[in-house]
């Protein structure tokens, strides 16, 4: 019976439909004729339980098939495939592969495909490999690419089967430049040099974290009143300030003397008998009846 499980895009093998989620045969059925029986349909993939698709990173390598830790993709249309999410696009430089331990023809010919999306057929492939892979061997591939999904699928004899004990990729999570100004470098393995004020980096798409702005993030926010957060770009508090700091930022704490008694001297001030200065500033209205003035005491 037809239909697909999961995400839509794997096959049900079983005679008398499967669950969507899960793959598990309904009714009691049993897998379609060509494919192993013994064993549940489940998970991603289409595969029994038993070698199920996620055997093949689950970072065991083992390559005993009979020890339960390798991946054994089934057909699906005539070839065997098997696709991991890598979670963020990566420059992918090489990926390994560890063949079973028997029935080694199983991994004779293959290629490998990577792409931004689930969907296979918009893979670009990367790598491919005609030949005999020895029993407990590993073959390694050079597959320089960019994206998010890596895809596996089984050509040549038998193509409908495939092992897999773990598959390894070996590279580094990609940064784009694409949002760095023009004036900042920029690799993809550390990002821009330079974002513009309000971005962070690596890769200057993410705003300011809370309590930070400027270039880089790289400034703290002043004393907004009710601690709200600045603007990421200038850190103008757009609420206005604490009570004693200045607009905008609210970064200057103003000294207000009222009197003599006000003044707290300096740890210099103290050894020659003088007092702190303050520099004259506006009073604001909310200070109506605040003098403000320097004082050196004689």
């Amino acid at each position: 019976m037809s239909g697909s499980q999961g995400w839509c895009i794997f096959p049900c093998r079983c005679t008398d439909g499967c669950n969507t989620t899960t793959g598990d045969c309904l009714h009691g059925g049993r897998c379609e004729d060509g494919y192993p029986s013994g064993y549940r349909w489940s998970g991603p993939g289409c595969q029994t339980e038993q070698y199920s698709a996620n055997k093949a990173v689950d970072g065991n390598t083992d390559q005993v098939i009979e020890h339960g830790y390798c991946a054994h993709p089934d057909a699906d249309g005539g070839h065997a495939w098997w696709m991991v999410d890598l979670g963020n696009p990566y420059s992918i430089s090489k990926v390994a592969i560890h063949n079973r331990d028997v029935r080694p023809e199983r991994l004779d010919t293959f290629t490998l495909s990577v792409g931004d999306s689930p969907d296979r057929s918009t893979h670009t492939e990367c790598a491919s490999h005609n030949g005999p892979v020895a029993a407990g061997a590993t073959v390694n591939e050079t597959c320089t690419a960019v994206g998010r999904y890596l895809s596996f699928r089984r050509d040549g004899v038998e193509a409908y089967v495939a092992g897999l004990c773990e598959v390894v990729v070996i590279g580094h999570e990609h940064i784009s430049c694409q949002e760095c100004p023009a004036i900042s470098a920029c690799n993809d393995i550390t990002g821009c040099d330079i974002c513009v004020p309000g971005k962070q980096q690596p890769d200057c798409v993410k705003e300011c974290e809370i309590g930070t702005y400027g270039k880089n993030c790289e400034e703290d926010c002043g004393h907004c009143k009710e601690n709200t957060q600045c603007d990421v770009k200038n850190g103008h508090c757009a609420t206005g300030c604490e009570t004693w700091y200045t607009p905008n930022t609210c970064k200057e704490y103003i000294h207000v003397v009222r009197d003599e008694e006000d003044y707290e001297p300096t740890a210099a001030a103290e050894n020659e008998n003088e007092y702190e200065q303050t520099t004259p500033v506006p009073v604001r209205d909310d200070y109506v009846n605040v003098n403000v003035y320097d004082m050196i005491k004689n």
